[in-house]
């Protein structure tokens, strides 16, 4: 292996400082285009759980008569949190900032390719929030891991991570929903649906994918030796 590619290696391994190579550009550009087929890309997913009203109206929900089937419910996956997971690890945050960027400005100036439509319009769509925190989460699960795959980092980076992300698309709808008078029921229910169980799925996913990334990053550059 010459010194030259011998000295790239390293600087990628660093995490942030990746120079901008041809290769780069190529994978950053394809980073971009897997968060759109993540937007797209539904994964069904039935579990027990808890409704909203158990936790936010318990007297009349629990004084009702209920069965199994009300405990049940179908959550429709987006796996763009692991995807975002996966280009931070392989990638860095510099150029997964930057394909999250062109994620964004394609979707607002040339194709709608978020999941429920696209135009400069989409900023008011309660979930955009959600889009949003994918920042914040690049920006601490890469300070966090810093190259360290041993299981209590990854844990923990992907729990900050992924709380960053759903804190900052909470407050965008929170803030959204005031500004358009929404009710509070209506708000509850948002939430519910954005957020709360979907969270955990976020977490496990991303703590996989984290795994996983550092697998494919390997085998990325034993190809190049």
């Amino acid at each position: 292996m010459s010194e030259r590619l011998q000295k790239e290696k390293e600087l990628f391994r660093a995490g942030d400082r990746v120079k901008l190579t041809f290769g780069v550009l190529v994978c950053t550009i394809l980073a971009a285009f897997i968060l759109v087929v993540a937007a797209f890309t539904v994964i069904p997913i039935t579990h027990y759980y808890i409704p909203s009203a158990a936790i936010f109206h318990p007297f009349k929900f629990w004084g009702a008569a209920h069965n199994a089937s009300d405990f049940i419910t179908h959550v429709d996956y987006l796996p763009q949190v692991p995807a975002i997971a996966c280009m931070t690890v392989i990638l860095g945050r510099r150029y997964s900032i930057v394909a999250i960027l062109l994620y964004l400005i394609t979707g607002f100036f040339f194709i709608p390719v978020f999941s429920l439509g696209g135009g400069i319009k989409y900023i008011f769509q309660y979930g955009f929030g959600y889009i949003l925190g994918f920042i914040p989460m690049v920006l601490i699960l890469g300070k966090i891991l810093n190259n360290n795959f041993k299981p209590k980092r990854v844990f923990w980076a992907s729990l900050l991570a992924v709380f960053s992300l759903h804190i900052f698309g909470i407050i965008y709808l929170v803030l959204l929903c005031a500004i358009k008078h929404e009710p509070f029921d209506y708000v509850q229910d948002l939430l519910y649906m954005m957020s709360y169980v979907k969270i955990f799925y976020d977490l496990g996913f991303t703590v996989i994918c984290v795994y996983l990334a550092n697998a494919i990053r390997k085998i990325l550059w034993l190809s190049m030796d």
